[in-house]
This record gives structure tokens, sequence and C-alpha cells, in this order.
């Protein structure tokens, strides 16, 4: 469906007849037009590169041909058969001679040429044609090799049959009939790829349209993310105001809490469970004199160190004194250097405030 509707929208091509143009309309292939060199304006050569690598034929094709060429500047079709490169060549920049007194459109212009050979139904392998045509004074016989690639020849003169046998038979076609010569093919899609490639129509029409159409969604883009990055901006920043307001309130709240731990702290300090428990540990290890040095109460877990007066109390003695009681568990001391006693063990309250109720 796409081919018929390019070609529709596709610009007119026209034939270079003596200096003049003659449209032919659209041409399937050629979208933004091409000028059509008529076969007695172009020249036929053949060149095997076989012994070239395959990325550089094309390149070695325009050096053999610039050698060839009876004159400078050639341009030129190919038609590639394997190895073989079939090229139809003309002098190039014949599309300008005469051109603008012609009318020819600028964009055709720039589309390039294309021979009339090329736009000539592909032959089958072994198969021939046989142009003649008075009125254009061309004389043709074409033959493609299945495996030879193309040959072709023009005539200055009427082509005879049995001439046109002899050139068939040499170049290895088995005729079974007698050759027989028809009228010009008319014009269809194109066979081949031109030397020098001309520019292309999506890149003039297609491409630009694509360019502005992405510089747009750019543009849109970027004003939504300018947008986006403003309104976060203002959004951060009123962020930023409302945690500077609430700072005052979260140090008050900080200080409040600060304040209600260190009354628990003291209000543990002042429960007679402690006192009790510092009486009765007292008591149990006799000790008379000495210093405190630590003592932290926090979930019945009692750690305590002093420095006795008199000599150190043995570790394994304190730790068989109070592991007896019921209301000591898990009890370990140690002694450290000749002046320091450690005591940390488990309180069972209830046992020791039953002992010292009165």
């Amino acid at each position: 469906m796409l081919g018929p509707i390019i070609q529709r929208f596709s610009r007119t091509s026209y034939r270079w007849t003596n200096a003049s143009l003659a449209p032919l309309g659209p041409i399937p292939g050629f979208p933004a037009g091409a000028i059509v060199l008529p076969r007695t304006s172009a020249l036929f050569a053949r060149f095997n590169l076989a012994d070239i690598p395959e990325k550089r034929r094309l390149e070695t094709l325009r050096l053999e041909l610039e050698q060839q060429a009876p004159f400078e500047n050639p341009a030129g079709w190919v038609f590639w058969c394997g190895s073989v490169a079939c090229v139809w060549y003309w002098q190039g920049g014949i599309e300008a001679s005469g051109s603008d007194a012609a009318g020819m459109p600028a964009a055709v212009k720039r589309s390039g040429v294309v021979p009339e050979t090329a736009l000539w139904p592909k032959l089958g392998s072994d198969q021939y044609r046989w142009v003649e045509d008075d009125s254009e004074n061309l004389h043709l016989l074409q033959f493609l090799h299945s495996t030879q690639g193309l040959f072709e020849k023009r005539f200055t003169h009427r082509v005879e049959p049995a001439e046109a046998r002899a050139w068939l038979s040499r170049h290895g076609t088995e005729l079974t009939t007698e050759p027989h010569p028809e009228v010009m093919p008319a014009p269809g899609n194109p066979v081949g790829q031109a030397l020098e490639q001309a520019e292309s129509s999506l890149e003039r029409r297609v491409f630009p349209a694509m360019a502005a159409l992405c510089i747009f969604f750019v543009l849109v883009y970027g004003v939504a993310i300018v947008r986006a990055s403003l309104e976060a901006g203002d959004a951060k920043a009123r962020v930023g105001g409302m945690e500077q307001g609430a700072e005052p309130i979260l140090e008050l709240r900080n200080r409040a809490s600060n304040l209600q731990a260190q009354n628990e702290v003291l209000r543990s300090y002042q429960q007679l469970q402690q006192t009790t428990i510092a009486a009765d540990l007292a008591s149990e290890l006799d000790v008379r004199e000495g210093r405190l040095l630590r003592w932290s109460y926090r979930d019945r877990r009692l750690e305590v160190s002093w420095e006795p007066e008199a000599e150190l109390p043995d570790a394994t003695d304190i730790i068989a004194r109070l592991e007896r009681l019921p209301e000591y568990n898990n009890v370990q001391a140690q002694t450290k250097g000749d002046s320091l006693v450690e005591v940390s063990m488990d309180i069972s309250s209830n046992t020791l405030s039953r002992k010292a109720g009165p």
C-alpha cells in the first residue's frame, strides 16, 4: 500500500532529449523526481572487481571509471551482477546545462540523473533484449548472462537479425527462435544505484519535519522541567519555613523530655527501695567505712563500686554471702587493684521489701 501512496504524491520526472525536457510523470523509486537520460547520451562499460573487498568496490569503481571515461568528472549508474559492475556513464553536470531555460524545477536538478536503461524491466538469467527506435536512432542489444552479468552493445546502424544472432551467440546465449526487435520499454522500477548518491527526498522533506518535531518536544519538556524545578524550589522553601517555625516547638519538646528523664532518675533515687537495698547490702557485707564511687540501679539490676577503708574483702566471699540470700541473684564481684570493689547483681525487690517491711 505504501508504494502507490508515495508515488501518488511524488514529483514529476523528466526525460532529457536534445537539450530539452519532456515530462514523464511520477516514476517509482524517485519521489523527488529525476532526469531520465536517453541511452544515446550514455556509454556502457563493465568492470570485474572480484579481487577487491566488497566494502571498497564502489570507491574502486569510481576510480576505474575516471580513468576509462573520455571526459572529466564522469557520473554514472551501476548495476551489480555479483562482483561484476555494469556501468552506464556520462559527462557529469549534464542536468544543469540548459535546464534553467527549459524550466526544470530546482528540486529535480538536485535529484540527479538516471539512465533510461536502468528503468527498463530487469532481464531474467540468459535473456536478451533487442531495441530498435529510429526516432531516437537507438539500436541496442542487451544480454544478461547467468554468471558473467550484463552485456550491452549500441550500434550506429540498424541491426540485422543475423548480426543480432551472432552477437548473442558470441556472449553465450542459445537461441531456439529467430531474434526479433521490440519497441522501447516503458520506464518502471529502477535497477541498480547511482555512483554518487543523490540527496534523499526524506532528508530534504521528512527529516527537517522530524527535526522540527523533536525540537518542539524538547522545548515542551524543557519548559515542563523548568516549571517543575521552580515549583519544587517553592515547595522546598515552604518546607524550610515550616521547619524554622517548628524548631522552637521541637526544642521545647526536647527540653521537656530531658527534664522528664532527669525527674525520673531523681525520683528513683528517692525511693525507699534503693535505700533499703543499700542498708541491707551494707549489713550483709559488713561494710562500715569507705567511699561510694558508683551506684546504678535500673530494671532490677544493681551495679555498685566502693573503696573500703579496711582491707579489701575477697570477691568469692562476697559472691557466696549474697548468693545464699533469695533477694540477690546472678551476683558478680571483683576487686581492682588494692582499693576498689565492684559488685553487680539482680535484685528481687518483692523479697527485699518483705524483709525490710517494718
